[in-house]
């Protein structure tokens, strides 16, 4: 009869340790619980199910990644998008435009608008040396142009500019209705950095905000006219323009 007892006790003590056991075990695994009781998400938790759902959204959404994909006939239309958000036509088309400018307000927005895509350029490749992501695997790096962090997926950069350039268009220059179809323009870029695959939805998500953010720093530093004409003054004897 002692016996008994004692063996039943044995049972219920290690049943209790293993239930015990068992609900750590789960605790540890979906929730770590802070100082004051507060419980902390795992990684098990919502972050990684954001990046798992943004994974996900890019291959599911990456139509035109390359020709055999189910629209990869557009992919000569949605790379043509590309190249018009690439910095280097931006660029290129600022330095040619004080070239053969001769007006004192077109010295005065081009050279703003180049401070502009040399600040994004800096931007964009210092977030991407930081984080680090790597581009979507269905992904084919046949990009115009591209330097070593290209190799890195967030922030878009395409994203960054197009809004950055679509915000200054429309709201520095006197493009009037026309402001619509700059909007359109980048909203089209924007949408081929996810059907060509070069990027996940959150890296384009997160590019319109710092775009935005980008033209507001600008505007808060934007260049007079009379350090624009200085700007220009050594340039107009060298080329006598």
């Amino acid at each position: 009869m002692k016996a008994n007892s004692v063996l039943s006790s044995r049972e219920n003590v290690n049943g209790d340790k293993y239930e015990t056991n068992k609900q750590s075990s789960v605790t540890s695994e979906y929730a770590d619980v802070s100082n004051d009781g507060e419980a902390i998400l795992s990684d098990a938790g919502v972050f990684n199910w954001l990046f798992t759902l943004d994974t996900y959204m890019a291959n599911m959404l990456s139509i035109c990644a390359n020709p055999d994909s189910p629209l990869g006939f557009l992919r000569p239309l949605m790379k043509f998008f590309e190249i018009t958000g690439h910095g280097i036509p931006w660029i290129c088309g600022c330095v040619i435009g004080l070239l053969i400018a001769h007006r004192e307000d077109t010295y005065h927005t081009l050279i703003n608008l180049l401070m502009a895509l040399l600040f994004d350029l800096v931007v964009v490749g210092i977030i991407k040396v930081v984080f680090r992501r790597q581009r979507p695997r269905q992904n084919e790096m046949d990009m115009f142009v591209t330097v070593s962090v290209d190799h890195y997926s967030f922030p878009s950069g395409h994203a960054t500019r197009a809004v950055m350039l679509a915000c200054f268009l429309c709201l520095k220059t006197a493009l009037g209705a026309s402001s619509a179809y700059v909007v359109v323009w980048a909203s089209a870029v924007c949408l081929t950095r996810v059907l060509l695959g070069r990027h996940h939805v959150f890296d384009v998500l997160s590019g319109v905000i710092i775009g935005i953010v980008e033209f507001y720093i600008l505007e808060a530093a934007w260049l007079p006219m009379e350090v624009c004409l200085d700007i220009m003054r050594p340039f107009q004897e060298l080329f006598h323009i």
